[in-house]
């Protein structure tokens, strides 16, 4: 009996590393960075669903735009990232008295990462009911960026 004990504990441990990817971690959705920017209006780890809306101030910057960071993903996973459009109202300009078009915080393609720093295109969104733009990402680590386009921020310059 004695010498099963080392078969039992490698099994067991081949067993624990070969769930571990599975286990499911917390989702946290990060925008404290350079250019982070997103109101969080719904996370959904078990959908595998986040839904925002840009947060940027119509004072200073451009108001549509989202940049973001998942954590707590798995390799493989798919994932779906809602854009509402902004509710902001622009202070002036031909906008003036009204939030910009929707089609403005929605491109037709979003931008990931997995390292902030190659990126690349989603497929084309697909609008859904209530002018809500939803592009599907697949992760490929722990973390995905998410973005309006390729952030150009002082540090990445």
């Amino acid at each position: 009996m004695p010498r099963r004990w080392p078969i039992l504990g490698v099994a067991g441990t081949t067993l624990w590393l070969a769930v571990q990817p599975l286990m499911a971690q917390e989702l946290a959705v990060r925008t404290d960075f350079e250019g982070g920017s997103a109101k969080v209006l719904q996370q959904d780890a078990t959908q595998r669903r986040v839904r925002i809306a840009p947060a940027g101030d119509v004072r200073r910057g451009w108001p549509c735009w989202w940049y973001l960071r998942l954590d707590g993903l798995a390799a493989g996973q798919r994932w779906v990232l809602e854009v509402v459009p902004s509710d902001q109202v622009m202070p002036q300009g031909k906008n003036a008295g009204r939030p910009l078009a929707a089609a403005w915080c929605q491109p037709q393609r979003a931008a990931w990462s997995s390292d902030n720093h190659h990126w690349h295109q989603t497929e084309a969104g697909t609008l859904r009911e209530g002018g809500v733009m939803a592009y599907e990402v697949t992760a490929t680590g722990p973390s995905l960026w998410l973005a309006w386009g390729p952030p150009l921020t002082p540090q990445s310059a």
